[in-house]
């Protein structure tokens, strides 16, 4: 839990207080960074607190919501202190100025701060209120909120609070949780061994280390000696296969040195016996080289003594930045995807500690190549970006394109505040019914084709939107499948949703092959336009069918099944 009291609080933003002038310009980023789960830079875009700022300490556009979130931050160094009524009176003032696009447009021109101007032109706000964004105000506070406040917010709709106990319980740590990997003696006495300390203070440590010793370090097989790596072992890749072959061929052991580019560790101390050629590290960890190792490991039998490899040793202490800047810039050997890249990256962390708080392990989010769960579900990161693209973002022709999923897309496709474990996790179920589903799709070969799973998500998502139910689905699927029998009102609903919109798509795609213009899906699915013009037939010939009545909207179908599933769970014996 986040300490907010001050001056505690100063040591929770002290990375944002290296890119901000002010306590409460650093505090609103941090609360944007770890409630919101922008990326820094984005949060740092939303922050324009400072000289005429009209009251406006942050703007935010949540495009699927629909909703404009205007912030204003107070931290406070008393911690007896509290937010009364006085305090939201004018901060609901200050939200008159977001009342219609002809405001909007008055409070750009007569500000002279200019990054709220700049935040205002960059969001297009006018134009997106004027098309129905609704205007939220988020008042943000490391105190309380006291009975006077609270009984204020009663009558104002238009303002949400994030004081110190909601942002206490909304809060999910980012940090990984390292394993003690222990103490670790080695003897480096057959070969020379050189230490260094750099101009920075760290100290490091050079050695032929034998593979005897290596194939003994603890972690190995359970993966936590490789926690902060980009990944876990990759199995038999082409590097690791070759690796396994001069580890059969014992005449090449003694150079085996010679030709391995060596293993990066990091630990926290190391104590240097020179006289006795011991170098004896606490909580060590391989940041590269796990391939290697794990190779090693897995041919143990095959090891001799002549077998050495070369080690660096880097002390980080509890420098996990330095750590991560290690772990990122010494990986070399196997190929790097830019996935293996985001493996640590805070919002892939928080993402993982909260499948982990909210399923009790059940369900793992796998963020490394390699992870070893026994979940019951398992989601790959790289999916669960697939999904968020086709399914929130409408890009189901972009899929394909796995290098800019942790690229170009991903603070697009993570960054953002209603990115979290339920929504995947809500997602992932749809595309798995998907999966089942798109057998029934008449054309075997577009059935089979890689994108049309993305574009059945993208569809469904779609036509969600056609209702009140729909939209509010979209934005907290959460709340939908956490409710009683939620998991199996929504196996039932999608079920025949996709039932349906699948034969509205059969139909669609017969009527192109009588008219001579068969949808040419392998050209046509990596088109933004042709994926728009053929996702408006079929989601418009759904709308026909619910607006007619020959087919059940997902609010009704919703309510009726959980009604049904309620009914049968209090009529069965107990």
């Amino acid at each position: 839990m986040p300490d907010l009291t001050y001056p505690s609080i100063q040591a929770l933003i002290a990375r944002q207080m290296k890119r901000h002038t002010t306590e409460s310009r650093a505090f609103l980023a941090w609360v944007l960074e770890n409630i919101y789960r922008l990326e820094d830079a984005e949060a740092d875009d939303c922050v324009c607190d400072g000289p005429d700022d009209k009251g406006v300490d942050g703007l935010y556009a949540n495009m699927t919501s629909e909703t404009v979130e205007i912030f204003q931050s107070k931290l406070y160094q008393k911690t007896t202190r509290t937010v009364g009524d006085a305090a939201l009176r004018d901060f609901a003032g200050t939200l008159t100025q977001f009342k219609d696009p002809e405001s909007i447009i008055k409070l750009r021109d007569s500000t002279r701060n200019h990054e709220l101007r700049g935040r205002i032109d960059e969001l297009k706000l006018a134009n997106i209120v004027a098309q129905g964004y609704e205007v939220k105000g988020v008042f943000v506070t490391n105190v309380e909120i006291d009975s006077n406040g609270r009984e204020f917010l009663t009558r104002a709709e238009d303002i949400i609070t994030l004081s110190k106990a909601e942002i206490e319980s909304l809060y999910v740590p980012a940090e990984r949780t390292r394993p003690e990997t222990g103490t670790f003696q080695f003897d480096v006495s057959r070969y020379d061994f050189i230490t260094y300390t750099n101009p920075q203070g760290v100290s490091v440590a050079i050695a032929p280390i034998s593979a005897t010793q290596l194939i003994e370090l603890p972690g190995i097989d359970s993966g936590a000696l490789f926690e902060p790596n980009l990944r876990q072992s990759l199995g038999r890749t082409k590097v690791n296969k070759e690796i396994v072959q001069s580890i059969d061929d014992v005449s090449e052991h003694g150079q085996f040195l010679l030709y391995h580019n060596g293993i990066t560790m990091v630990c926290e101390s190391l104590t240097e016996d020179k006289q006795n050629g011991k170098l004896v590290a606490d909580n060590l960890y391989v940041v590269n080289g796990c391939q290697s190792l794990s190779s090693l490991f897995a041919r143990k039998s095959e090891i001799t003594d002549d077998l050495f490899v070369l080690v660096k040793i880097v002390v980080v202490g509890e420098d996990s930045e330095l750590l991560d800047k290690i772990t990122y810039r010494s990986n070399n050997q196997n190929v790097i995807k830019p996935r293996d890249f985001k493996s640590n990256h805070p919002i892939q962390t928080r993402l993982q500690n909260e499948f982990l708080n909210v399923f009790n392990g059940k369900v793992f989010y796998e963020i490394k190549r390699g992870e070893i769960s026994d979940a019951e579900v398992v989601i790959e990161n790289d999916l669960a970006a697939r999904i968020l693209l086709s399914f929130d973002l409408g890009q189901p022709y972009t899929a394909h394109q796995s290098y800019k999923l942790f690229d170009e897309l991903y603070t697009d496709i993570f960054s953002r505040p209603e990115v979290n474990a339920g929504r995947i996790f809500a997602t992932h179920f749809i595309y798995q019914k998907v999966v089942e589903c798109v057998g029934n799709i008449n054309d075997t070969a577009f059935a089979n084709y890689t994108l049309t799973k993305f574009f059945l998500l993208h569809i469904i998502a779609e036509a969600l939107r056609t209702t009140d139910g729909g939209k509010e689905f979209i934005r907290r699927p959460g709340q939908y499948l956490f409710q009683e029998k939620g998991l199996e009102v929504l196996d039932r609903c999608i079920d025949d949703m996709l039932s349906d919109l699948v034969t509205d798509l059969n139909g669609e795609l017969e009527e192109r092959v009588r008219n001579g213009q068969p949808l040419d899906f392998k050209r046509e699915l990596k088109n933004s336009t042709a994926v728009g013009t053929l996702t408006r037939a079929v989601v418009g010939s759904y709308q026909k069918l619910v607006s007619r009545g020959r087919v059940e909207s997902f609010d009704d179908e919703w309510s009726r099944v959980k009604t049904e599933l309620t009914a049968d769970a209090a009529s069965s014996p107990t």
